[in-house]
This record gives C-alpha cells, sequence and structure tokens, in this order.
C-alpha cells in the first residue's frame, strides 16, 4: 500500500512579502526589488517542501489571487466584480465570458514557477476544476458553458504537462459545497479531460462528500481528496481511484493531534488496502503564514509515520 504526501493549492505570503508587495504598489520600490524578494519567498516554500520529503513538490503559487484571475487575461473573458468566495472573508474576481475564449500557449508558463523547483523532483500545480470554475462564472452572448470551460481547461492541462508538472490538482469545492452536485454535467466536463486522467487529481473541500461518492468514483482523474473537517473517515467507502485525505485544516490555526489523525488514517489503510495519499484540506493562504510553516511540517512528520 502506497502512501504519498503533499500540500495543495496556494500558499501564504510572508510578512515581508506582504510588505514589500505593497511598497511596490505605491511605487516605493522598484519591480526588481519586488521580484528579488518574490523569489526568495518561492524558493523558500519549495526547500521546506523538500525538506519535508513530499511526494510531489507543490508550486508555492504566491502570487496567485485566485485561480480564476490568470485566465481574464485571455481574450473572450474579463474580470468582473468582486465576489465572496463562498462563506469565506475571501473575494474573487468573477470571470465573465464574453465570448468563447481564446487560449493563449504561455498562460501557464508565464504565471507559475516550475523553473524553480528542482529536477530531481516532481513538481505538482493547482489549477481552478471546469465545475467550480463553471459554477463561479458568469456566460454571456450565447457562450456554451461547457464546451468553453472543456476547451479551456484542456489546454492548460496540455500545457502544464507540457512544461513538466507530474500531477494538476483540479480544485473542486463546488462538489463539497452543493447539496446536490449535478452529476450529468460533472461527468460530462471530466470526459473532455480523459486524455489527462492518470494525472490529475479532484481536490475538493467546504462541505461533505460522504453521499457523493457515487460522482467522485465516476469522474475520468485519478483520484479525489476528503475534507476530514466536513467527513469522518469511518464514513469514506473503499475505492480503486486513489484517496486523499485532507487532514490539515487550513482554515483553523489549531496545530493538529499527529496521533490521531495517524490513527484515523491507519484505520482507513488496514479496512481498504489501496493507496493513499494525505494533504491540506483547502489553501494554506487562509492561515498566517508561520502556522502554515508547522502545518506543513506537521504533514511532513505524518507522511514519514505512515511510511514507517
Amino acid at each position: 500500500m502506497n502512501v504519498e504526501g503533499y500540500i495543495a493549492g496556494i500558499l501564504p505570503r510572508n510578512d515581508g512579502l506582504i510588505k514589500i508587495w505593497k511598497m511596490y504598489e505605491a511605487g516605493r520600490v522598484t519591480e526588481d526589488v519586488f521580484r528579488d524578494v518574490l523569489d526568495k519567498s518561492i524558493e523558500d516554500i519549495i526547500s521546506i517542501q523538500v525538506e519535508n520529503g513530499f511526494t510531489y513538490i507543490h508550486d508555492p503559487q504566491i502570487d496567485w489571487h485566485d485561480y480564476f484571475r490568470i485566465f481574464t487575461e485571455l481574450d473572450g473573458i474579463k474580470a468582473g466584480p468582486l465576489t465572496r468566495y463562498f462563506e469565506n472573508n475571501t473575494f474573487y474576481r468573477k470571470p465573465i465570458f464574453e465570448e468563447f475564449p481564446k487560449y493563449r500557449e504561455g498562460l501557464i508558463a508565464d504565471k507559475t514557477h516550475i523553473r524553480y523547483i528542482p529536477r530531481d523532483v516532481k513538481p505538482i500545480l493547482s489549477l481552478p476544476g471546469p465545475y467550480t470554475f463553471l459554477r463561479l462564472s458568469v456566460f454571456e452572448n450565447g457562450v456554451d458553458p461547457v464546451k468553453a470551460l472543456s476547451t479551456l481547461m484542456y489546454n492548460a492541462l496540455k500545457e502544464a504537462f507540457s512544461i513538466g508538472y507530474s500531477k494538476v490538482i483540479l480544485h473542486e469545492p463546488s462538489i463539497a459545497y452543493e447539496d446536490d452536485p449535478d452529476k450529468d454535467l460533472l461527468v460530462s466536463l471530466y470526459s473532455e479531460l480523459k486524455d489527462f486522467q492518470s494525472n490529475i487529481r479532484v481536490h475538493t473541500y467546504f462541505g461533505d462528500v460522504e453521499k457523493k461518492s457515487d460522482i467522485l468514483n465516476e469522474l475520468d482523474v485519478e483520484g479525489y481528496s476528503i475534507d476530514l473537517q466536513y467527513t469522518s473517515v469511518e464514513s469514506v467507502g473503499c475505492s480503486d481511484k486513489l484517496v486523499i485525505f485532507g487532514v490539515i485544516d487550513a482554515q483553523n490555526t489549531l496545530i493538529e493531534d499527529i496521533e490521531y489523525i495517524y490513527s484515523q488514517v491507519s484505520g482507513y489503510r488496514e479496512r481498504c488496502k489501496g493507496d493513499i495519499a494525505i494533504s491540506n484540506n483547502t489553501d494554506l493562504d487562509f492561515l498566517p503564514f508561520t502556522v502554515a510553516i508547522d502545518k506543513i511540517n506537521l504533514l511532513g512528520n505524518l507522511l514519514k509515520r505512515l511510511k514507517g
């Protein structure tokens, strides 16, 4: 039984980066000074992951404001109003599809940092899942949402893998958040991405997925995550897909009890005898930087325990 461990999603900015970012936006420091601090912050977060021995090293994505903003730079999509991101005190720019989007090759390469990740490790990246992307967007002028999103995400995934990412995490909080997610829509969207099935993983959070396992197991993906703040380990059924446990709570500064988590995850392994992964439940940028680092280190220690 194989055990993987990695962090997922957008990482928080340290105090120094936050300060220099504000100074840069105010015109008080040059772009070169800003870039030096940003680059050092990216390198530091990568080093922490490598030191923890994670299976995959996540692109920090600390210069991403949300999952959708980069796509609003494409022709056909504009950044709409600031909108609350689910039931959180965070906001995103609602994407507005004014016409069928024209994908620009180089978008992912320009907005990511694979060049900082050592070549002897496996890099991983987070992108918006097509279902959540669709649910949180507006489509105008007769744009077909399914065709637009499936084509857009196909091209983004194709580029991500072409530049060297080993896996891509597709963030799908809408699946967990909605009481009755549209199974037909989900299956349709992911069937268009089946060329990448063995290397894409769905990340769910902000809700219980106990009664949605049939949907998750039908998607053309390698595996899916479960937010243990909402779904108990005991209620998780065995699956032919990789099950990823969101054991680190990114919305609570309280440090987890590693012994309790170890016991819970070990119980699932004994019951189901399948491969698993451990990660954080949602983006760590909900947390102060120092707390996030403590939790990353805890995840690394848990991975070592589970591997024996």
